[in-house]
């Protein structure tokens, strides 16, 4: 028997020294606002240095996730056994 779980977590990303220029340049001109530019702007180096803050961590309530489910519980073979979706 799982859990799944939905949580909401908080992660730092360091910019490398010789992109910051850069960096900031495109934040200026809007062209990096949002999680998905920087992962982008970055490429293969965001894994360098993405740290998750373990001590952000916190869980999604349904009601915060559209109504979707954030809690569920399966047997060994994989089926669902409980939602908080229902």
């Amino acid at each position: 028997m799982y859990i799944d779980l939905k949580i909401a977590l908080w992660e730092r990303i360091k910019i490398p020294k010789e992109l910051e220029k850069e960096f900031k340049k495109k934040v200026q001109k809007g062209e990096i606002n949002e999680p998905q530019d920087v992962f982008l702007f970055l490429g293969d180096k965001v894994e360098e240095t993405r740290v998750k803050l373990l001590d952000t961590l916190q869980p999604v309530k349904k009601e915060n996730n559209d109504g979707e489910a954030t809690f569920q519980i399966f047997d060994n073979n994989h089926t669902l056994i409980f939602s908080n979706d229902n």
